[in-house]
């Protein structure tokens, strides 16, 4: 009987690693593409001020 409840503790305890590598792995995707998305929004407010004060010494 408590062969049992310890491969059953065991295998909650796989799940758990599982889950928690496979959260890790979002988390780091996710910071991965908000950095690139804050990098491509900086580019465009730089290229935008740029056009502006072009257009405006026109």
């Amino acid at each position: 009987m408590s062969s049992d409840k310890n491969d059953l503790i065991k295998q909650a305890e796989k799940h758990a690693e599982t889950k928690l590598e496979k959260i890790r792995q979002d988390r780091a995707e996710r910071t991965k593409r908000l950095k690139r998305t804050g990098i491509i929004l900086i580019i465009a407010a730089v290229l935008l001020i740029f056009t502006t004060v072009t257009i405006l010494h026109l």
